[in-house]
């Protein structure tokens, strides 16, 4: 897949690596809970803190809320993949299932993908444009996000796995 040129317009280069203490909007906390799970309130978010599910991916560069850790998954058994595209450009990325911040941009191909029968198209922040991903659609109906760790910051529950 190919990866922009630090200087081509429309994918502004990250700014370096900063926590941020800005809590993500209340539609992606309601987007992220699962179907059929209770409500969170303000008793309940406190009585299970730290907790994987709390937290939220941002876009690095912008701070647009992007996923969240309830959205992650594993494809090939694994959440992070490091991968590379024909340019020689490493990635590691994450998978997951939904991602309500980003973009699919572009037709699906299905040259160079990184995962069998699966096809790809560039996935971009919805709030800045930059690039964070891609959108994967599979011959089986499946679709999934595979997104730059590295361009996401982390907020809620801490950073890490």
């Amino acid at each position: 897949m190919h990866q922009p040129a630090a200087s081509t317009p429309g994918h502004p280069v990250a700014p370096p690596a900063t926590k941020t203490a800005h809590a993500p909007p209340a539609r992606l906390l309601e987007q992220s809970r699962p179907p059929g799970a209770p409500r969170r309130t303000a008793d309940t978010q406190d009585q299970d803190k730290p907790d994987r599910e709390e937290r939220f991916y941002l876009c690095r560069a912008c701070r647009h809320p992007v996923t969240s850790a309830a959205n992650r998954t594993e494809r090939g058994g694994s959440f992070t993949h490091t991968v590379f595209n024909p340019y020689g450009v490493l990635f590691e990325i994450g998978t997951f299932t939904s991602a309500q911040g980003c973009s699919g941009t572009g037709p699906y191909v299905p040259d160079f993908t990184w995962f069998p029968s699966c096809s790809w198209r560039i996935g971009q922040c919805a709030g800045c444009g930059a690039h964070l991903g891609w959108h994967f659609h599979c011959k089986s109906g499946d679709a999934f996000w595979g997104l730059i760790l590295p361009n996401l910051v982390v907020t809620g529950g801490g950073e890490g796995e």
